[in-house]
């Protein structure tokens, strides 16, 4: 319950995150909406979690493993 309010403001914003459509889509579908469970999968919670995958492994692995991880470090040398 404690979650509602932040989730809510977080999609009404325009943001879009798998977790948070899955609940508030299934919500709407389950109330009534007039939109198909695949068709919300196809249409939404595919492009979305592709896109959230993207963003994560662009914007944070990548930029992380380059500061402190593999990527950044020098390969040594072998002889």
């Amino acid at each position: 319950m404690a979650l509602w309010v932040p989730v809510a403001t977080f999609v009404t914003s325009g943001l879009e995150h798998s977790i948070a459509n899955m609940f508030f889509c299934t919500l709407g579908i389950a109330m009534g909406a007039p939109i198909t469970f695949s068709g919300f999968i196809l249409n939404n919670l595919l492009p979305v979690t592709i896109g959230n995958t993207l963003a994560g492994v662009c914007f944070m692995a990548v930029p992380y493993s380059l500061a402190y991880g593999a990527l950044g470090k020098p390969k040594p040398a072998t002889s």
